[in-house]
């Protein structure tokens, strides 16, 4: 029934505060978000935006102009249900193609901010870290982590190296930004699972990886980076059973053929 279910795709460019909305014209997204700390990124084209917008994008994404407060978001769903956020992250390049049809094409990523310190010269735990983290970079925390007490801690660095550490504290446990959420979750606390076979969007067969398996899917709003997920598949049922979602790749258009993820996950023991 997915399949027939009308397809919604939304870009949002938000410049020092104001919002500028993309859905009508031919829109093309790609990118990937991981469950470490490597950042997430997405690559944005739009064709045939109008010429003040196409001149302003390139203005503000400019390295040699004033600096902008600049982030995107990325939002997808079905008619049935509406949209929800693929993606969000900082605005940093973009370039136009050469006519007739002119392309803008926007590159983004996650944790690309200023650097802010952390200090507590008292025993701290480490939610209490992860708390003031999201809140200096104003995020929202989802902490289904172990906790640790930590004596002295002091960093000053950006939001990917706050991350590093973090996960360098918790060594059991998956610390990622996800979106506008800073995440941490231990192996036994992730709570939601999603079942994936071929009746609610499994495209082909999934494949062994080293790391564990891959599969590709129809977009679906419930697959949670980090969290689990089960796997039936009556071609391959070797492939049957738990995994983690470690790697998320989207590939989501308005007008083409492609709007699905890929799944990168890990067996693990849930």
């Amino acid at each position: 029934m997915q399949a027939f279910d009308d397809r919604l795709l939304r870009v949002t460019i938000n410049v020092n505060g104001k919002a500028y909305v993309f859905t009508d014209i031919n829109i093309e997204v790609s990118g990937s978000k991981y469950a470490t700390q490597i950042a997430n990124n997405a690559t944005i084209k739009m064709t045939n935006i109008d010429e003040h917008m196409r001149d302003y994008i390139m203005r503000v994404t400019s390295p040699f102009l004033a600096k902008y407060d600049t982030y995107v978001m990325v939002e997808a769903g079905r008619k049935s249900n509406g949209y929800s956020v693929v993606f969000i992250g900082r605005l940093f390049r973009a370039h136009i193609s050469e006519p007739p049809d002119i392309t803008v094409t926007i590159k983004c990523i996650t944790g690309f901010n200023s650097s802010v310190s952390s200090i507590y010269f008292n025993t701290t735990d480490t939610k209490t870290i992860a708390g003031e983290i999201a809140k200096k970079y104003k995020l929202i925390l989802n902490y289904k982590g172990d906790e640790r007490y930590i004596n002295n801690y002091s960093l000053n660095g950006d939001l990917n190296l706050q991350i590093k550490e973090l996960a360098n504290l918790l060594p059991n446990n998956r610390v990622f930004v996800d979106n506008n959420t800073l995440n941490v979750i231990a192996p036994k606390k992730a709570n939601t699972f999603f079942t994936v076979n071929k009746d609610n969007g499994m495209i082909g067969v999934p494949q062994f990886t080293s790391a564990g398996v891959s599969t590709i899917v129809l977009y679906d709003p419930r697959i949670k980076i980090g969290e689990n997920m089960e796997i039936k598949s009556e071609i391959n049922p070797s492939l049957n059973g738990a995994y983690r979602v470690f790697k998320l790749d989207f590939n989501l258009t308005n007008r083409q053929q492609p709007f699905y993820y890929t799944i990168q996950a890990l067996k693990e023991t849930i």
